[in-house]
């Protein structure tokens, strides 16, 4: 939570941590322009521009947190 808040300049700005608002995200001068870079390149602002970037469900892959099961199919090589 301290790392996204640093990263997003969010940290001091809200009481309420982690910010959960992406409007509020990289809105100071002192911020991690890499990750606001990343995260303006990609169609849903999803990306991983920092290593705490899936704080608050910002993450930039799709999980199941309940699966029922799981299949893996290989074609010949």
């Amino acid at each position: 939570v301290l790392g996204a808040g640093f990263n997003r300049s969010t940290l001091v700005s809200s009481a309420d941590q982690p910010t959960t608002d992406p409007a509020t995200f990289y809105g100071t001068a002192l911020t991690n322009h890499y990750a606001k870079a990343v995260h303006a390149a990609t169609e849903d602002g999803r990306a991983y521009g920092f290593a705490f970037d899936d704080v608050a469900d910002f993450a930039s892959y799709i999980q199941d947190t309940a699966p029922t099961g799981f299949r893996l199919t290989l074609g010949a090589v």
